[in-house]
């Protein structure tokens, strides 16, 4: 159970492994995944939907539905790709496929011994979407209902005190290098997460 990293002349269990949820458990496409649409359209839709006003949605502050309403009010062209790209409407056009060796492994690590949390910044259609994947394991904190982001390390302390983590036994994946710095700032360890490799080589895990 669990894997033991070394520091110094220290070996340090690690019992807990968190995942961040988007480019990690599922890849981001947005716009790109409207493969009907031109470049240009692409490129539009892209910033029109992920604005400014898309952090209120990843804070809680509004709702998907909510955010949707206003966007085909003032771009009602888009209707069809909103919908598609925000609330997974469309499953031949999924803007958030799921990394199928990913979800494998999660349940690997799990077999092994490892507790598994999520911390993901994260609207409610997206939780919603991968809820049979995110109430499977052991807990999460995501953005959208605690009202606060990464890397702020508030979010962060609320997983370790919500789920009582020892953060010297926990290892956090996520793809952005200021959310893994956050994370090492509380004592966690925490590594930059690019492709399954960096999992199975932090745990020493097989894959296949």
């Amino acid at each position: 159970m669990g894997d033991f990293l070394f520091y110094g002349i220290i070996y340090i269990m690690i019992r807990n492994v968190v995942f961040d949820v988007g480019s990690v458990l599922v890849d981001e496409l947005g716009a790109k995944s409207q493969k009907h649409l031109t470049q240009q359209q692409i490129d539009n839709l892209q910033k029109i939907i992920f604005s400014k006003e898309f952090e209120a949605v990843i804070l809680g502050d509004m709702t998907t539905a909510q955010y949707i309403e206003g966007l085909i009010k003032d771009f009602p062209q888009y209707e069809q790709e909103v919908h598609a790209i925000l609330d997974f409407r469309d499953p031949k056009s999924i803007s958030m496929p799921k990394r199928p060796e990913m979800v494998d492994l999660l349940y690997r690590i799990r077999q092994n011994g490892y507790k598994v949390f999520f911390l993901s910044d994260m609207i409610d259609a997206t939780y919603n979407y991968l809820r049979d994947i995110l109430e499977d394991f052991d807990g999460g904190v995501f953005s959208y209902q605690e009202h606060v982001r990464k890397p702020n390390v508030k979010i962060f302390e609320i997983l370790i005190n919500r789920y009582n983590l020892d953060v010297a036994e926990t290892i956090f994946f996520d793809d952005k290098p200021s959310n893994v710095d956050a994370a090492k700032s509380l004592g966690m360890q925490a590594v930059v997460f690019t492709n399954i490799n960096d999992v199975l080589n932090a745990l020493s895990l097989n894959y296949g």
